[in-house]
C-alpha cells in the first residue's frame, strides 16, 4: 500500500535503514577486508574475526541477507509503501492511502 507522505517524512524513514546498511557493510564486510589486508604483518589478526563472529561463513551469509532486506526496506521507504500486514497490525486512520500504481507490462 502506498501512502501520501511528505518528502521530509520519507527522508526520516530512510535514516534508520541507511544507518543499518552502513553498519552492516562498514563494520562487517570492510572490517574483514581491512583485517585481511594487514594479515601479512600481523597474522593472528585474521583469527580474531572467526572468534568474534562464531564462524566467518555463517556471519557473512547472514550479513548478506540483512543487506538485501535493508535495501528492500529502503526502497519501500522511498516509495512510501508498507506491506499490507503492517497496515493491518498498526492501523492509522489519519494517513491517506494512495491507489497502487499498475505494474508496467513490457513487450518484447
Amino acid at each position: 500500500m502506498r501512502f501520501e507522505v511528505s518528502h521530509d517524512e520519507i527522508k526520516k524513514a530512510n535514516v534508520p535503514h541507511e544507518l543499518s546498511l552502513t553498519n552492516l557493510i562498514g563494520n562487517h564486510i570492510l572490517m574483514a577486508v581491512a583485517a585481511d589486508g594487514i594479515a601479512g604483518s600481523i597474522p593472528w589478526i585474521m583469527a580474531v574475526i572467526p572468534v568474534v563472529s562464531v564462524g566467518i561463513l555463517p556471519v557473512m551469509v547472514t550479513v548478506l541477507v540483512l543487506i538485501i532486506i535493508e535495501s528492500d526496506a529502503l526502497y519501500h521507504a522511498n516509495q512510501a509503501k508498507l506491506p499490507s500486514w503492517v497496515v493491518e497490525r498498526f492501523p492509522d486512520a489519519d494517513v491517506r492511502v494512495l491507489p497502487d500504481e499498475p505494474e508496467p507490462h513490457y513487450q518484447l
